[in-house]
């Protein structure tokens, strides 16, 4: 078993049902098992930062973790003011890089 399919395998017993991303070469894994599966959908955002937030509504809207996954280096620092704006208000949001 690969990582990546560990990760969605967590994901899915987990209940997530959705995971807002920008592909990316550090994620690609990741997007790979992902299409492996149907449990948990990729939801491709145009930016990093829209991810984030995207999975912060996720959260706010639903109840549920939200989940978001980015290239690492500047794709994920485009995220940090979102994460810290979920991490402020208390959402449930779960950062993959």
């Amino acid at each position: 078993m690969k990582v990546a399919d560990a990760i969605v395998g967590v994901l899915r017993e987990e209940g997530i049902r959705h995971v807002f991303c920008v592909p990316g070469a550090a994620i690609d894994p990741l997007l790979e098992a992902l299409s492996r599966q149907q449990d948990v959908l990729p939801v491709v955002c145009a930016h990093e930062a829209g991810a984030a937030f995207a999975a912060d509504g996720y959260s706010r809207a639903s109840g549920r973790f939200g989940v978001y996954a980015t290239t690492s280096g500047p794709g994920f620092t485009n995220t940090l003011t979102a994460l810290a704006t979920a991490y402020t208000d208390r959402s449930a949001v779960l950062a993959l890089s």
